[in-house]
């Protein structure tokens, strides 16, 4: 498959096979590898809100496990399933910065996974500007948070994260999304 972007991926996902089975956010990012994308992981309030988009889509409606869709598809799209989970880490487990916005700026005690082809590289993230009382200190190496949306509204708004260790995996979710990654970095302009 090439992107528009020029980007090839060798092994595409079939878009007809069900994953069923909840993963963590390394094993998600595994999943995603396997496809030659990543975990997403958003990097601006621009690139976050364009995802809240999609996942919001019918067309992103989740499969059910015999591999029909659901019959209320406007209903049933996912955002909070989608994005319960992203490649947002912590630097440091055990360490946080409790009461502050989560983005790359204000919370350098989290970060995006790196890039491989540049793994000594900070990659900026940014999930929101306003204050939760989290991410907490129960965070474990490779554990993702649980993102918590607020599906009452559209679009979906973010109303929460907490960092969940459970038995040193973090959360998971049957549901996530892969993105491209090859235009990683901070935004041009």
């Amino acid at each position: 498959m090439k992107y528009a972007s020029g980007t090839l991926v060798p092994n595409p996902p079939d878009p007809d096979k069900f994953i069923g089975e909840p993963l963590t956010a390394a094993q998600a990012e595994e999943k995603c590898a396997s496809w030659g994308l990543r975990l997403f992981s958003p990097r601006t309030q621009e690139h976050l809100r364009a995802a809240v988009t999609a996942a919001s889509a019918a067309e992103f409606a989740p499969v059910h496990t015999n591999g029909d869709y659901p019959p209320t598809v406007a209903v049933d799209s996912d955002a909070a399933g989608y994005l319960s989970i992203m490649g947002i880490y912590p630097v440091t487990p055990g360490l946080s910065c409790e009461s502050k916005p989560l983005n790359s700026e204000d919370c350098p005690q989290w970060a995006a996974k790196p890039d491989p082809q540049a793994p000594d590289v900070v990659m900026p993230y940014w999930v929101t500007d306003k204050i939760f009382k989290e991410p907490g200190t129960t965070n474990c190496a490779g554990c993702s948070l649980y993102f918590n949306w607020n599906l009452d509204v559209q679009p979906p708004v973010l109303t929460g994260y907490e960092a969940i260790n459970l038995n040193g995996k973090g959360w998971s979710s049957p549901h996530f999304l892969c993105e491209v990654g090859d235009k990683l970095g901070a935004p041009e302009g």
